[in-house]
């Protein structure tokens, strides 16, 4: 409820202190939490909300010292072990973040997923699709 109110307000002060529309053209980037993409859907229906390469990539890690929180580790389901999400997947992600344009990311997107689930990953691929490519 607070995100809510506090982008409402920045909203409603933007238009009335200088008569403009706030617009996150480049993305407004997030750690993904429901409140506040829940809430900046709501304000800014039309604007695009990505997620924070850092909470992306901690997805991925995972090692005794809980460095990262290993969040994808449960949706392994091919006959990869859970070094494959250091190993492969943490290593296409990391190239993804390295497309110096939004076409080559995409075209690196489809080949990206395709890997995945050739390799049986299919349930990995489709979140992953959902919460950081789409």
């Amino acid at each position: 409820m607070v995100s809510l109110i506090a982008l409402h307000h920045l909203k409603e002060a933007s238009q009335q202190i200088f008569g403009l529309t706030p617009r996150f053209k480049g993305g407004l980037v997030s750690d993904h939490t429901e409140v506040f993409t829940n809430a900046f859907h709501t304000i800014f229906p039309d604007d695009i909300l990505l997620q924070c390469f850092p909470h992306i990539i901690q997805k991925f890690c995972i090692n005794g010292s809980r460095e990262g929180n290993g969040a994808y580790y449960r949706y392994l389901l091919g006959d990869n072990s859970p070094s494959w999400l250091n190993e492969v997947a943490e290593n296409d992600v990391y190239h993804l973040r390295e497309c110096p344009t939004y076409a080559m990311f995409c075209a690196m997107a489809v080949m990206v997923l395709a890997t995945w689930r050739a390799a049986g990953e299919g349930d990995l691929c489709d979140m992953f699709r959902d919460s950081y490519i789409s």
